[in-house]
């Protein structure tokens, strides 16, 4: 009976407060502090540094620092063909060029676990042009 008890207890803490904990945590703001995203402006041994888009329309771009290390993955995709979407594969440190546009997670310290080279578009042009645009049929 003791022991039906405190499995309960122990389930209802499992799967109810840590839940709810997490949920606080993520209201809180805490969402994409472990993702960076931005044009590569330098590589280095041991980091690379990126120009980061300003969130507020005007504002000047930032750059960010971030360590590589031994255990840094990096991501890339194969061109894809018109109408298909990209498809993933690992990649080397070495594939990183200045100016490509990348997205980073970032490991508890701040250094780069993932590396996700942005996938080409099927029609050419860089990640981030904007799609030209389109008349519509009259």
């Amino acid at each position: 009976m003791k022991w039906t008890l405190l499995l309960s207890v122990a389930a209802v803490a499992l799967f109810v407060v840590a839940p709810m904990t997490m949920a606080a945590d993520h209201a809180k703001g805490d969402k994409g502090k472990n993702m960076a995203g931005g044009e590569i402006k330098s590589i280095e041994k041991d980091s690379i540094t990126l120009t980061v888009k300003a969130k507020e329309e005007g504002a000047e771009p930032t750059t960010k620092t971030i360590k590589i290390t031994d255990a840094t993955k990096v991501q890339t995709f194969d061109k894809p063909a018109e109408g298909e979407k990209p498809a993933p594969k690992a990649g080397k440190i070495e594939d990183l060029k200045v100016g490509q546009h990348v997205y980073v997670k970032l490991t508890d310290d701040g250094s780069a676990d993932t590396i996700t080279i942005a996938p080409a578009r099927a029609g050419g042009g860089k990640h981030g042009d904007k799609k030209p645009e389109t008349k519509p049929a009259e």
